[in-house]
């Protein structure tokens, strides 16, 4: 049976959809926590730490509601002061931003920590929001550009945090469908447990489909044609968003 935009949106806003009031609250608890962080490194300039900026699903406008183990994650970029040479050393990267954390959370406990071969993660019990702090060091003479962690432990990846969220909002206005295409596709990898396959991974082939073949006609035709796609000529590097 084949599904009209207006039953899968319905599914989209009561399901995945996490709601502008509970995006904004996330939203202003992240910028609390920036401002902080913030703070603290203008106080004292050991913590090597240049600055920071929000980037991930959130902000790109495809985070899905909570749902069993899934809860909703917020990631900051954190722009580090060391040199390129030390951009193979996670566990010091990790240590770096740790160390800021506990300066402004001294109450923290470890097992509040995460970390993971890309990010180190803070978990906020009353809100219930996981934040993915993710290290990136500047590239010089690169302007916007930086090494990060590689998600499959493999070599730094170079990135510009601010070219995929422009990347992203350009293929989102253009398209009305994109978002809702992206979520539903986020939620369909949750289901299967492709713990794996990564959200941005995911837009960027919404995204190609909707560069090499124009809008998608419907929801179900967006779905479909992603769920067809051959990965033959894949344009996309990871080297150019990571």
């Amino acid at each position: 049976m084949k599904l009209t935009d207006t039953q899968l949106n319905v599914f989209i806003s009561k399901v995945l959809h996490l709601g502008k009031g509970k995006r904004k609250e996330f939203l202003t608890q992240v910028d609390f926590l920036i401002q902080s962080l913030d703070k603290k490194i203008k106080e004292d300039a050991s913590f090597k730490v240049k600055g920071f900026k929000k980037t991930g699903s959130i902000m790109k406008g495809t985070v899905l509601k909570p749902s069993g183990d899934f809860g909703v994650d917020a990631d900051i970029a954190v722009f580090l002061d060391v040199s390129e040479s030390e951009k193979n050393d996670i566990e010091n990267l990790h240590q770096i931003i740790r160390n800021l954390l506990v300066a402004v959370y001294p109450t923290k406990k470890p097992q509040d920590f995460r970390v993971q071969p890309r990010t180190l993660g803070i978990h906020f019990h009353t809100s219930g929001l996981d934040v993915d702090l993710v290290p990136v060091i500047p590239i010089p003479k690169q302007e916007g550009y930086g090494w990060q962690p590689s998600s499959q432990r493999g070599q730094p990846v170079k990135t510009s945090i601010q070219g995929q969220l422009d990347f992203i909002k350009n293929r989102r206005d253009a398209d009305p469908r994109f978002k809702s295409i992206v979520r539903l596709l986020k939620k369909w990898r949750n289901e299967n447990e492709l713990e794996r396959f990564r959200s941005f991974t995911i837009e960027l082939l919404v995204a190609h489909l909707y560069d090499q073949n124009g809008a998608a006609t419907s929801l179900e035709d967006g779905l479909q044609r992603f769920f067809l796609f051959r990965c033959s000529n894949w344009p996309y590097q990871a080297h150019h968003f990571s």
